[in-house]
């Protein structure tokens, strides 16, 4: 479950204009850095906002394995989906290099192509870059992402020559056939989003907490931290391609 204040967008130029960022007391904030919800309406944010957001655990799986056949030929293909689940993304949380990219928005150094705020890109997605640090305000807000996905694990396609060709060389069966294994993915908001090129948890480590004028918050607690299973810079999922043949005498 993730227990964590709740990303609602960028704060922008014109709630500073209206007086809607002056509002909030603490921590003080300005336009482009990220807002979260004030859930209580005491005009600041500290561990008493934070609410349920979602769970890592997925509200179902299901899978499908399909084999059809037709004269000398066999196609398979097997399709499994995971839908209605968060998964925490470390590398994009701004957290100061403790497990998301080093100079993460600082412009330091080459980093992840992101939609980042300005004042000619007023955008809710995320913060705008700050040279002077990296560990952005409710950063472990950035983190949460819709891990929903369908995917293809695998297509198996063969044929079998015909026996009356191989019995003048003596051999009982010989089948061709080429394999692709995570080939595509169908469905994932993740991956529409230019986030990564594969949805499925790779790791397994703390979630990020977020620094506030009053400490930290996050999903794990007073501390922030909490050990969840994670999308992060590993290796994801190989996309092979493979041709063999099946040979009996």
């Amino acid at each position: 479950m993730i227990y964590d204040v709740k990303k609602i967008g960028i704060w922008q130029t014109a709630d500073s204009a209206k007086g809607t960022l002056a509002a909030q007391t603490g921590p003080v904030q300005y336009p482009g850095q990220i807002r979260v919800q004030d859930l209580n309406g005491d005009g600041k944010i500290d561990q008493n906002d934070r609410q349920i957001l979602g769970n890592f655990q997925p509200d179902w799986e299901a899978g499908m394995t399909n084999r059809v056949t037709y004269k000398n030929f066999d196609f398979s293909i097997v399709i499994f989906a995971r839908m209605g689940m968060k998964v925490a993304v470390p590398y994009i949380t701004a957290d100061g290099g403790a497990q998301g990219f080093p100079f993460f928005m600082q412009g330091r150094a080459n980093q992840l192509k992101v939609d980042y705020w300005t004042r000619s890109n007023p955008t809710d997605a995320f913060p705008a870059p700050d040279a002077g640090t990296d560990r952005f305000l409710f950063a472990s807000t950035l983190g949460y992402r819709d891990g929903s996905f369908i995917k293809c694990r695998s297509i198996n396609l063969g044929y079998e020559l015909p026996t009356s060709i191989l019995k003048r060389a003596g051999i009982n069966s010989l089948r061709v056939y080429v394999t692709a294994l995570n080939p595509f993915i169908f469905y994932s908001p993740f991956v529409k989003d230019d986030l990564g090129p594969d949805p499925e948890g790779n790791g397994y480590g703390n979630a990020i907490s977020s620094p506030t004028a009053g400490g930290s918050v996050g999903p794990g607690g007073a501390n922030g931290q909490g050990r969840v299973i994670t999308v992060n810079a590993n290796n994801p999922s190989t996309r092979q391609f493979n041709l063999g043949i099946n040979l009996k005498f």
